[in-house]
């Protein structure tokens, strides 16, 4: 310490004994240690303006709209309840009335209970109990033996299809509603990005086309996709009412289905036994009448899908999720402070905001 200010005194010696014009010029600061200092001042501060300053700024911005991008897909924040609520059964329709390639979902999944659950479950099944679908002879004392173990097959057949009935429809619907909406990356390399919920092996997309990540920040910011997840006290109280509309439905396929298999051996319409003569019957079990009257009646105490997509009516929309609420906590002080720091940074070097809105263009091309 003690050599500079020696330098110093030094310093001020030699331009104070060197007449008026070196004088003047030390006095000005235009010689000496004190204008190479302001001569560094200066061009440091012209690097930071030109270069850094530019960059710097890029990633402040970058950052605060990456945070604001994270906190808007965390879903609509509104202080109304009913304008949750009503965006919640929005997104409700969607999942259960999403447009597949064959219609809505939920009419996909009605027809495919009947197409394929039934059809291996019952169908199929019932072509393989002997006796059914065809004339045998039966001797006397065969006869009560025979009915009874043709009944035993059918109701074991009928009996595994209930076991599984709640849960086709159950599995699929808890899946649907409590898929998670995320961000998938479709092009790493020009950082093309879409929202999606998928379920079932169907994909919703928020947008029609992957889109560039910053145009999807605009997007996202204007309406914010709507997670189910959430608000779980909505989505268990709908999920709640379909359990009880599918289990008062196997009740009721259950006491209908099986009246119709004890009555088999009551005779018409599912069953004609004729005396042959010489000690034999001739038993005749018409399967597909049979089969019919199967089908009708899972078909008539099946909910509907309107039923089932109906089931969000009178639900409360609940609180949100403590996790989520936390997060979006942590988001919103996170946002303060990259603000801040922006904020700082443009005192500092006399940022407009008209130059921030420039940067962030840049960065929007650029994307």
């Amino acid at each position: 310490m003690e050599r500079l200010y020696e330098q110093k005194r030094q310093e001020t010696r030699f331009f104070s004994s060197g007449g008026d014009d070196l004088k003047n010029l030390h006095e000005r600061c235009s010689a000496g240690i004190g204008a190479l200092v302001l001569r560094l001042e200066k061009e440091y501060s012209k690097y930071l303006s030109t270069t850094w300053k530019t960059q710097a700024l890029k990633r402040v911005i970058s950052a605060f709209d990456e945070k604001e991008f994270q906190l808007n897909l965390l879903g609509l924040e509104d202080q109304n309840e009913d304008n949750i609520r009503t965006a919640a059964v929005a997104e409700v329709e969607r999942r259960l009335g999403c447009t597949m390639d064959h219609g809505p979902w939920i009419d996909e999944l009605y027809s495919n209970f009947f197409d394929t659950f039934l059809e291996e479950k019952v169908v199929e099944k019932l072509g393989s109990v002997e006796g059914l679908g065809i004339t045998m002879e039966v001797e006397p004392y065969e006869l009560k033996g025979f009915l009874a173990d043709m009944q035993t097959q059918i109701l074991a057949i009928v009996d595994d299809a209930l076991a599984s009935y709640k849960s086709y429809w159950m599995d699929s619907l808890e899946e649907a509603l409590t898929a998670e909406t995320k961000v998938v990356v479709t092009n790493a390399g020009t950082s093309t990005i879409n929202i999606v919920t998928s379920f079932w092996s169907r994909t919703l997309e928020l947008f029609a086309r992957p889109i560039a990540r910053r145009k999807v920040y605009t997007e996202v910011k204007k309406a914010p996709p709507f997670h189910l997840a959430v608000y779980p006290t909505f989505v268990e109280g709908i999920l709640a009412k379909q359990r009880q509309l599918f289990e008062d439905a196997h009740a009721a396929i259950s006491e209908k289905i099986y009246g119709v298999i004890e009555a088999i051996d009551k005779g018409m319409p599912y069953l004609e036994v004729h005396y042959q003569g010489g000690g034999c019957f001739e038993v005749s079990a018409f399967h597909r009448i049979l089969l019919s009257k199967v089908v009708e009646i899972f078909a008539i105490h099946t909910p509907t899908p309107t039923a089932i997509r109906a089931q969000h009516d009178g639900v409360p929309i609940g609180v949100e999720n403590n996790d989520v609420a936390a997060e979006r906590r942590e988001l919103q002080n996170d946002l303060v402070k990259v603000k801040q720091a922006q904020d700082g940074m443009c005192a500092a070097f006399g940022v407009t905001e008209e130059e921030i809105a420039a940067l962030r263009a840049e960065l929007d091309i650029g994307d």
